[in-house]
């Protein structure tokens, strides 16, 4: 998730109107067309691998996206409507790594440590942990393993990867996101 061009909005929280919602495009991208109350476009690069958007044209939403470049560039993105979060998608290398360091005013989510370690064939990684990835919404928390799809309160929180992996000196710029998730507010939530 990043914004694309030259009218980078950055880390802030804008108000905008999405004006177009493409299909995928060939490298897997949503390329989202958004215009903000300065009538100034952007556009957010966002691929979800349930290919699904968050965005609707027409929408009238706050936006904040959060992009740490590097190989993989931790990132996140989060949509209100009337206030309210409706959207929230991370990746990380662990929970609050580079992204989302101070949480979300609504969700927060951390690691519960286990000791079954993953295995791997792959000669830049010396070893992965599973982790158990904990989202709380007040009193209400689940905990997920990859791949688990739950709610909590009025988010289904779906777990993409949730792992803590140590590198080996072999491979520079190699890696993995440790954690990825997305949480969407489902459509009877008030």
């Amino acid at each position: 998730m990043f914004w694309e061009g030259e009218t980078n909005p950055g880390n802030q929280k804008i108000d905008v109107t999405v004006r177009e919602v493409p299909d995928l495009d060939e490298a897997g991208f949503y390329r989202i067309r958004v215009q903000d109350a300065a009538s100034n476009e952007h556009t957010l690069a966002y691929r979800d691998p349930l290919q699904v958007s968050p965005f609707r044209e027409g929408d009238e939403v706050s936006v904040q996206v959060e992009y740490v470049p590097g190989m993989p560039s931790p990132s996140s993105v989060r949509v209100w409507r009337d206030e309210v979060l409706e959207f929230l998608a991370v990746s990380d290398f662990a929970p609050g790594s580079r992204v989302l360091k101070d949480g979300t005013s609504d969700l927060s989510f951390s690691w519960v440590v286990t000791n079954d370690e993953i295995p791997t064939d792959n000669p830049c990684i010396e070893s992965q942990m599973r982790r158990i990835l904990r989202v709380t919404l007040g009193n209400d928390a689940t905990s997920l393993n990859q791949g688990d799809i739950k709610t909590v309160g009025p988010y289904t929180i779906t777990c993409l990867a949730s792992r803590e992996v140590t590198y080996t000196n072999r491979c520079a710029d190699a890696g993995v996101f440790g954690v990825s998730f997305v949480a969407r507010r489902n459509a009877t939530s008030e």
